[in-house]
């Protein structure tokens, strides 16, 4: 039963941060990953409910981290 479960997280792991990618808040990632989590409950037999607010969407542009004079991997989110 443990591999069984790995086998799914890993492939639920895989679906959003491979496929999907990054997903600042309310961004197309974040509503894809937000579909894809309620789809896994909907298929488990879970009852989902979504719940709407307000959030504002903002574009990414560039992202640079430097640390004395050595540039450094960064995301924005």
């Amino acid at each position: 039963m443990t591999h069984h479960l790995e086998t799914i997280i890993d492939a639920h792991l895989h679906t959003l941060i491979e496929e999907i990618g990054e997903r600042p808040g309310a961004s197309p990632g974040d509503h894809r990953a937000a579909q894809f989590i309620a789809g896994t409950f909907t298929h488990a037999g879970w009852e989902v409910e979504e719940q709407r607010f307000d959030c504002p969407q903002w574009t990414h542009h560039s992202t640079r981290l430097t640390l004395n004079d050595r540039t450094l991997t960064a995301a924005a989110n």
